[in-house]
């Protein structure tokens, strides 16, 4: 589903108005009940194999009418909140790319923002810009005290297979902050996908030490268990951590 936040995630989607509407579409066909084309070649074009990059069409329209003064009032006092819903709105309708616009804008306003920063992952991926995505973060991660940019330029490695760069943020995010229960799930997950028993260990004890009951902490001491081979202590780890967090059900997969 598409969640409209606010007036400014209704208002960021105008395009055009009055004459340069009109401008814009003079000569179109109408789709009346004797002209239905649309009720044809819509559902083509949106589940086809190939379809036109409309979406383009319509930004360079954008670019070239003037913006209802209500608009520009809301953008001005917008916050990088403001802006990562409107972004958030955007990927929920899978418009990958300017929802990766909008995420890049409110981390500009909010460069620490983690539900921010996650999206900024998820558009990239979506829109085949991993690597601009990888160049915003590593300038947000530079920043000194932004832990949770860090973390995310971490994910996004692990997501194109980058394991020993995916490691080596996770690593020295815990290094730098041990207690941080987001930073050891981070580093707990590159350990349990790459099989890594030995490192994930003091990992999990960490885990269990600083968020004894977080869902995350159950789940990696469940994978810790089924690397080393104890498959009773996996499939209690397993269930308590589904029943601590029925979704994603990732820690059904231990239990079969």
């Amino acid at each position: 589903s598409v969640e409209v936040r606010g007036p400014l995630g209704i208002l960021s989607l105008f395009v055009a108005e009055g004459a340069a509407l009109r401008e814009w579409t003079a000569g179109a066909p109408l789709q009346t009940d004797q002209r239905a084309r649309l009720e044809f070649s819509g559902p083509q074009r949106i589940f086809g194999a190939t379809r036109p990059d409309n979406a383009a069409t319509l930004r360079t329209l954008a670019r070239s009418t003037p913006r209802p003064a209500s608009l520009g009032a809301l953008e001005a006092q917008a916050t990088g909140a403001d802006w990562r819903d409107v972004a958030q709105m955007l990927l929920g309708a899978d418009a990958f790319r300017p929802a990766f616009d909008q995420f890049s804008r409110a981390l500009e306003l909010a460069p620490t923002d983690a539900p921010a920063l996650e999206g900024l992952i998820r558009s990239a991926v979506g829109s085949n810009q991993v690597d601009g995505a990888g160049r915003r973060l590593s300038q947000l991660a530079s920043q000194p005290g932004n832990l949770a940019a860090r973390l995310a330029l971490s994910r996004l490695a692990a997501s194109q297979g980058q394991w020993n760069d995916a490691a080596r943020l996770a690593f020295s995010a815990v290094q730098e902050q041990p207690a941080n229960a987001d930073a050891l799930v981070q580093f707990a997950s590159i350990l349990a996908d790459t099989g890594d028993a030995e490192r994930l260990a003091p990992v999990v004890a960490r885990l269990r030490a600083e968020a004894p009951s977080l869902a995350d902490t159950r789940y990696y001491a469940a994978m810790l268990a089924y690397l080393q081979q104890r498959p009773d202590i996996a499939a209690r780890e397993a269930s308590a951590a589904l029943a601590a967090a029925p979704r994603p059900a990732r820690a059904a997969n231990i239990l079969g």
